[in-house]
C-alpha cells in the first residue's frame, strides 16, 4: 500500500472517530442525573433572560386523571401502551400527554415520570 493511501485511510478513520464522538455523546450530568437533557443543565449563577411558563400553565400540560409511570432503563412509549393499554400503537396518546417533557418519543430516560392518560372505551 502506498504512503498516501496509508495516510488517507488513517486520515478518514480519524474523521469518522470525531464525527462519532461529536454526535453520540451525553453530557455527563444527564447520564448522572437520568432526567436531564444537556440543554436543561445550566451553569451556575446564569439567570435566564425570560422563563418558560410551568408546567402547570402550560396549555400542553398534562390534564388530570390518568396514572403515572416511572420509566426504567429499557422502557419504551410502545412497551408502555402495550403495558397499559394492551395496544402497542396507543404509544402516541402517552407522547401528546407529556410532551411538556419529551422532545420526541425516543428521549425516555430512566426516572422521568410519565402521565398516562385514560383513553376512552370504544
Amino acid at each position: 500500500m502506498s504512503r498516501d493511501a496509508k495516510l488517507g485511510l488513517v486520515i478518514g478513520i480519524a474523521v469518522v472517530i470525531v464525527i462519532a464522538v461529536v454526535f453520540f455523546r451525553r453530557e455527563p450530568a444527564a447520564v448522572k442525573a437520568g432526567t436531564e437533557t444537556a440543554a436543561a443543565v445550566k451553569p451556575k449563577g446564569v439567570v435566564p433572560a425570560f422563563s418558560a411558563p410551568a408546567a402547570a400553565d402550560a396549555p400542553d400540560a398534562p390534564a388530570k386523571g390518568g396514572r403515572t409511570h416511572t420509566v426504567v432503563a429499557g422502557d419504551t412509549l410502545s412497551s408502555l401502551a402495550e403495558r397499559y393499554y394492551h395496544d402497542r400503537r396507543k404509544f402516541v396518546a402517552i407522547y401528546d400527554a407529556n410532551q411538556h417533557q419529551l422532545n420526541s418519543p425516543d428521549e425516555l430516560a430512566p426516572g422521568m415520570v410519565l402521565v398516562l392518560p385514560d383513553l376512552p372505551e370504544r
